[in-house]
């Protein structure tokens, strides 16, 4: 135990620790948007620097929202609205991913939790207008969900045909742990990138 404090303490000496000026780092002063409703993640498709996708996990009409956050504002027009979603804490609209071949395509992919608590992960398109999602998209899977809660919906891809969705079975605290047992599902092919 003392070898172990008197080797920190000769590290600490040596390489002491250093403090960051964050002044005018917007990651760490102070918040980059306002307005929001639930936030929950931000995104872009490959390759563009110059607008950032807020997922919002619901506003207070209980529609999920994905607006753009581009040259400093958030844009007045969500960039995609969804359905009515389910209400749960962990339930509403949960993951955005973009295609690889997004600049060419403008297929996008979303996972949210319906109205009748089935978790969905639907596919969409960009209209005419970047800015601007086509609002009618293809559901691409949809599982029910017994429970409200241990939802997940986060979506990945990769620059290639590979994909991520952590999923959660849904579950109480009182069910057996392993009825709610996480999973984890590629999705890549039914969404066309294989």
């Amino acid at each position: 135990m003392n070898r172990r404090l008197a080797t920190l303490g000769i590290a600490l000496l040596l390489f002491p620790p250093r403090t960051a000026d964050v002044r005018g780092d917007p990651a760490h002063h102070g918040a980059v948007a306002s307005g929001l409703s639930l936030p929950l993640f931000v995104t872009a498709p490959p390759g563009d620097t110059t607008r950032l996708f807020i997922v919002e996990q619901r506003e207070g009409d209980a529609k999920g929202r994905i607006k753009i956050l581009k040259n400093g504002s958030v844009l007045p027009i969500p960039f995609l609205t969804t359905s009515t979603l389910a209400t749960g804490n962990e339930q509403g609209l949960l993951g955005l991913a973009f295609a690889p071949d997004y600049a060419t395509s403008g297929r996008f992919y979303v996972n949210y939790t319906d109205s009748t608590w089935a978790t969905r992960i639907v596919r969409f398109t960009v209209s005419g207008d970047p800015d601007v999602a086509n609002p009618t998209g293809q559901i691409i899977l949809s599982i029910p969900q017994p429970y409200n809660n241990h939802n997940g919906g986060w979506l990945g891809s990769g620059r290639t045909a590979t994909s991520t969705w952590p999923r959660e079975t849904g579950g109480a605290a009182a069910i057996p742990r392993t009825a709610r047992r996480p999973s984890t599902a590629s999705w890549a092919r039914c969404c066309g990138w294989t």
